[in-house]
């Protein structure tokens, strides 16, 4: 990664933009990044709500080597068990209200180059946050059994890598949590604990097992 926090594969190049508070903080591309979230969740919320969601204490974006388009961006959140919303790390005794907590807020895939592999390299961009910062904890909070999956298959190639020790996985249904399909198109939820997650929605808790400090 250079200064400029630019990773470049063959296809994408992929910017570290760090903590985004605002539309500002995208700079050159947060015209394209906004038509993106809109497209993605505009039906079911107004401007506001996106940009809201847009902006967290870790944000990486991809974008398309062939074109200079926005090809996807992924939104890390940050805080204590204490302050996160999850009310699931409030019910486990071994969980301190200063234990690190990352929240997993969003990574958003132009329709245009899904298949390239670019959901699973943005899911990498936000795990490398949270081992840096040797966070213990990771929630999110989703109506596509596809997010949990994703999860799963890179935690599960940190522990093949020795990234960590092990993880594991609560999962808690939040019946009419959203109030309203949030992505422009239902997600096969058939035969997963999802069920029929609209206007439902399902809270993630993974615990991470890092390997001890040198």
């Amino acid at each position: 990664m250079t200064d400029a926090g630019l990773v470049v594969s063959d296809r994408f190049a992929f910017r570290s933009l760090g903590a985004v508070a605002s539309l500002d903080d995208f700079g050159r591309y947060a015209d394209p990044a906004f038509a993106l979230g809109r497209s993605t969740f505009g039906h079911a919320e107004s401007e506001e709500e996106t940009v809201r969601h847009m902006c967290g204490d870790y944000v990486a974006l991809a974008t398309d080597l062939r074109n200079e388009t926005v090809a996807g961006m992924t939104i890390l959140s940050m805080s204590t068990a204490a302050e996160s919303p999850q009310a699931q790390l409030r019910r486990h005794d071994h969980i301190k209200g200063d234990a690190a907590v990352a929240h997993l807020q969003g990574t958003v895939i132009n329709p245009g180059v899904r298949g390239f592999g670019l959901y699973r390299e943005l899911n990498r961009f936000r795990f490398e946050q949270i081992l840096e910062r040797r966070i213990g904890f990771v929630t999110t909070t989703t109506q596509n059994p596809k997010v949990e999956r994703g999860v799963r298959s890179i935690l599960d190639e940190l522990v093949a890598r020795d990234r960590i020790v092990s993880w594991t996985l609560e999962t808690e249904v939040l019946p009419g949590f959203y109030g309203r399909l949030l992505a422009a198109n239902q997600p096969d939820t058939a035969g997963t604990p999802f069920g029929h997650l609209d206007p439902d929605a399902c809270s993630l808790l993974f615990g991470l097992h890092h390997l001890p400090d040198d």
